[in-house]
């Protein structure tokens, strides 16, 4: 226990929550989509107050994980839920895929992933999905993921 300024005892469902939590971040259980999820959920419930005056500290001295990196794997689990949400049929296997998803407007998010499913080659780099990203929503003239002017 460290940097906690009021120590707070959590209700035996929310101490069950937080190690569920706990269990599923320290074995990465499926992938990263499970991971930022259980971050997520430990944040907004604030289920590290017991130990941690702040989520940001929890996050560094549980996890050695900085800020920047624990709201990427949110945000990331929060793209992968979108698009699963839209059933897209397709969705991304890593976070690569979603990076550059994540840049783009929760509403095009389906649109730009069906798209690049429909004209990618059949392994999705992060280096297509930022060109068709960036040639789509940036005003300029589409190209097709080749990187030919369409």
């Amino acid at each position: 226990m460290s940097d906690l300024s009021q120590p707070n005892t959590l209700p035996a469902t929310e101490q069950q929550q937080l190690s569920q939590h706990e269990l599923v971040i320290e074995r990465g259980l499926k992938s990263f989509v499970d991971v930022g999820n259980s971050l997520r959920d430990i944040r907004d419930l604030r289920l590290y107050r017991a130990t941690h005056a702040t989520f940001d500290v929890y996050c560094r001295e549980r996890w050695g994980a900085t800020k920047s990196h624990v709201n990427f794997t949110i945000r990331a689990a929060g793209v992968h839920g979108t698009l699963s949400d839209n059933n897209c049929c397709h969705l991304p296997s890593n976070e690569a895929q979603i990076r550059d998803l994540g840049k783009v407007a929760d509403g095009d998010r389906t649109t730009v992933w069906d798209d690049v499913l429909c004209r990618a080659p059949k392994r999705i780099t992060f280096k297509i999905l930022d060109r068709f990203r960036r040639d789509s929503f940036d005003g300029k003239r589409p190209l097709d993921v080749t990187g030919k002017t369409a």
